[in-house]
């Protein structure tokens, strides 16, 4: 539109024109109506002019949540300020419905399904896992689900598996036992424990072979683990404690053992060590080997009783008599000395005699007699020769023997033992005595009594010093203390001479070396 108008004083006038464009508003769009998933974020454009203002809060081009289905106003102005409106629809459409499952506890390694629902529907999980397919489960994971409808609208949910560790169980060292030891395996590491081979933890059981024994032990989470140990058995030695036997109680036996590598028996007894033997008894032997392994035998010792030996009673002898010693009780008999049982024989000395008897069994028993020996009195004579008739004498000394004594002189031919220690008035002759002690042992003495009264001169002598007339002895010649001798060899050779009282002659040539 074209508008004129004058202006002007008085008759003056001017005039000018002004233009008024009348423009079309402008066409303002608030796009096409959509639809979004609730809880989605959603930003609104206007289009056709310069600027845009929307109802409900919405800011032009700037992402916002939709709460429920509803229209949306635009007003849109051009750069002369021309407005115009127009609207949106926007339908909100719901999530689908989306459950991952509880949470789950599991062991180490358990395998694990997580199945999310509803079933059979597309899911897509985190951690490369697959609905509904077990896997096993290594450590605490959160698993997540998501899912998106066909109206584009996506869900997810999450489910986290809580991994416990597996308990570090411990059955043991391997053990190396004996055949038909017990033995008793603990393990540790858990609060319960599992044996196979019906083993109880902890509670002994007798083995007789190599065993593999697997424990299953579980821990206060539930968890369980298992540990293996080996049982290696060795045999047992094969102990002998040697044959039954038979000794006399007293004797003195040695038990050796073999089989194996040391012994220890019953009784205090020591392999290969002398022992007495008292009374009959079995002996229990345990042997071991290098292993540790044992094994037992015994061996009955039967002990026979001693026999009981009995000799004679204590002897009493003169010396140079017969004894008889006799031994009873046994089978046989020896004695220590050279004496045959219940034979005579002569004793030297005094002694004690020991014999021992021998059963039937070999089993032995001693006994003693003491023979006592007494000495014989020992007779010492001193001669007095008959010089001038009947002036002869002898008289005996006693050196040992036990005193009293008695004597009988044969001059009177009666064995009576009155008579003294001496005899006199005699003549030349041969007397004899016999002395008794008070043991009743009995000494004689035979002496000559020389009659001087005549000469008796030698034919010989023997000089070789055995005791027996090793000198020339010229009886009688006390009575001549004026004589004068001389004697020569078978060669007229002058060997001995001497003058006056007369002395025996030992056999010596006294003339040669100067006698």
């Amino acid at each position: 539109y074209d508008f004129v108008y004058s202006v002007g004083t008085g008759n003056c006038l001017n005039s000018d024109t002004i233009s008024i464009n009348i423009v079309s508003l402008p066409l303002i769009d608030a796009g096409a109506d959509t639809s979004t998933c609730i809880g989605d974020p959603i930003a609104l454009f206007g289009s056709g002019g310069v600027s845009y203002t929307w109802d409900n809060g919405v800011v032009d081009g700037v992402p916002f949540y939709p709460i429920s289905p509803q229209q949306y106003i635009v007003t849109g102005s051009d750069s002369i300020g021309c407005t115009n409106t127009d609207s949106v629809w926007i339908d909100i459409k719901p999530l689908p419905g989306l459950y991952a499952g509880s949470d789950q506890i599991v062991c180490y390694n358990d395998m694990v399904v997580i199945s999310a629902t509803p079933i059979g529907l597309n899911y897509n999980w985190s951690n490369g896992i697959s609905n509904n397919v077990p896997f096993a489960a290594i450590s605490t994971t959160t698993y997540t689900v998501s899912y998106t409808d066909p109206y584009g609208c996506s869900n997810s949910d999450s489910v986290t598996v809580y991994v416990n560790p597996l308990p570090q169980i411990d059955a043991g060292q391997d053990v190396n036992v004996c055949i038909a030891d017990y033995v008793t395996l603990t393990a540790t590491g858990g609060v319960s424990y599992s044996w196979d081979n019906g083993i109880v933890n902890g509670v002994p059981f007798y083995v007789n072979s190599d065993l593999t024994c697997v424990v299953v032990g579980t821990a206060a989470t539930g968890c369980s683990n298992t540990d293996t140990l080996e049982i290696i058995t060795y045999p047992l030695p094969v102990v002998y404690a040697g044959e039954d036997t038979a000794v006399c109680i007293g004797d003195q036996l040695i038990l050796t053992a073999t089989g194996a590598d040391n012994y220890s028996w019953d009784n205090s007894i020591v392999n290969g060590v002398p022992f007495t033997v008292n009374s009959s008894q079995t002996y229990t032997v345990i042997g071991m080997d290098l292993n540790g392994c044992q094994n037992t035998d015994d061996v009955y010792v039967e002990a026979y009783v001693l026999p009981t030996v009995t000799s004679s009673a204590d002897q009493y002898v003169c010396y140079a008599n017969e004894v008889t010693l006799t031994a009873s009780g046994a089978q046989t008999y020896q004695w220590d000395q050279p004496v045959v049982n219940n034979v005579p024989f002569v004793p030297t000395v005094t002694q004690v005699y020991t014999v021992t008897g021998t059963d039937l069994n070999g089993c032995e028993d001693t006994a003693q007699t003491m023979v006592t020996v007494y000495e014989l009195p020992e007779l010492v004579q001193q001669i007095i020769h008959e010089n001038y008739g009947n002036d002869g004498a002898v008289i005996v000394d006693v050196l040992n023997g036990a005193p009293p004594f008695q004597y009988d002189w044969d001059i009177d031919g009666v064995g009576d033992f009155d008579d003294g220690s001496s005899i006199e008035n005699l003549s030349g002759g041969t007397y004899t005595v016999v002395v008794m002690d008070n043991n009743g042992c009995v000494s004689v003495l035979t002496v000559i009594v020389e009659d001087m009264t005549r000469l008796v001169i030698p034919s010989a002598l023997t000089p070789n010093s055995d005791g027996f007339n090793d000198v020339w002895d010229i009886i009688g010649l006390q009575n001549y203390p004026n004589m004068e001798l001389q004697i020569f060899d078978r060669w007229g050779q002058l060997i001995h001479q001497q003058k006056g009282q007369y002395t025996n002659w030992d056999g010596t040539n006294s003339i040669f070396s100067g006698g």
